[in-house]
């Protein structure tokens, strides 16, 4: 006696392969066109951002406030009076 062959059925698994397998199409086709604004001799120019300035050890960032001098700094997460604490 002969075995018969039946093909497997399409699952879950099936479609969520099929699923990934058209976003992955959809995301090299808009991957293409977002790089062909950028190529050819018509083409913009990609964004010029300055890098930023390089701090050295101890210098603080810029904008952040001064401590003022005699009064001690608040503890981090704690912006309370601390005298009122423990009352």
């Amino acid at each position: 006696m002969a075995t018969v062959y039946a093909p497997p059925k399409n699952d879950a698994y099936t479609v969520l392969l099929s699923i990934s397998l058209g976003a992955l199409i959809l995301g090299c086709l808009l991957l293409f066109l977002d790089w062909s604004e950028y190529s050819g001799a018509g083409g913009k120019k990609p964004p010029n951002v300055p890098a930023p300035a390089k701090l050295e050890v101890g210098e603080p960032a810029a904008g952040t406030p001064m401590p003022v001098p005699g009064q001690q700094a608040p503890a981090p997460g704690n912006p309370g009076n601390p005298s009122a604490e423990g009352k």
